[in-house]
């Protein structure tokens, strides 16, 4: 099960969980493979209408290294198996928490819970 506080995320695809969690080689790993810093990165995702197929499958096979270890043909196996909408979910909710401290993702998880936002 993953673990909020420490910005881990998870989702189910064919039948089995995962858990996504951006930590410092997941982040340099995704910055190799798109050719973007993580600033950039995170620029793109805010305009879906640029983010292409292969950025998403990148973005997933980053999250999912430090926990699977998987390919990125082997990511996008477990996309195709899964709801869009859930894995792009939690990937986006990892990757939004990977720069934040442990304290900030308690208080981001207590607004959730009480429907506050910041």
């Amino acid at each position: 099960m993953a673990n909020k506080v420490k910005g881990q995320r998870s989702f189910v695809a064919g039948g089995q969980t995962y858990t996504v969690h951006f930590d410092f080689n997941a982040l340099a790993e995704l910055e190799e493979a798109t050719g973007l810093t993580v600033p950039k990165i995170s620029e793109q995702m805010q305009d879906t209408s640029r983010i292409s197929i292969k950025f998403m499958r990148a973005l997933a096979w980053a999250g999912l290294l430090k926990h699977h270890g998987l390919s990125l043909t082997e990511a996008g196996e477990v996309m195709s198996q899964g709801d869009m909408n859930e894995i792009f979910m939690a990937v986006g909710e990892a990757f939004a928490t990977s720069m934040m401290t442990e304290e900030q993702i308690r208080e981001l998880e207590a607004q959730k819970k009480t429907g506050q936002k910041k």
